[in-house]
């Protein structure tokens, strides 16, 4: 085909266009990574003194104001063992009705 034509000018021209928009790419993605650290990592630094989730503070009494009175029934399964065995026991020593069940 004829150099001049505008088929043969475009696809001298394609390889070169795909390196130069190639190196934007790749910018743009290790851009994103170092946002995503940098939030994981303030993130981290934020709770660092912060005991996890879900952990009890030492020596906080555990609110059970109108749970545990005496008269309710408390229904418990895995009772036989762990924390349904000492969750039997105090509610049993509270006064109240106990219905226990566990597969052993």
């Amino acid at each position: 085909p004829p150099s001049s034509s505008l088929a043969w000018q475009w696809l001298a021209m394609a390889p070169k266009a795909m390196k130069k928009s190639k190196p934007k790419q790749v910018k743009a993605k290790a851009k994103a990574k170092a946002k995503t650290k940098a939030k994981v990592r303030a993130r981290s630094t934020a709770t660092a003194g912060l005991p996890p989730r879900g952990s009890p503070t030492p020596g906080a009494a555990v609110d059970s104001a109108g749970v545990l009175e005496a008269g309710k029934v408390a229904v418990i399964t895995g009772a036989s063992s762990g924390i349904g065995r000492c969750t039997a026991l105090r509610c049993a020593k509270l006064g109240m009705k106990v219905v226990l069940a566990d597969i052993q």
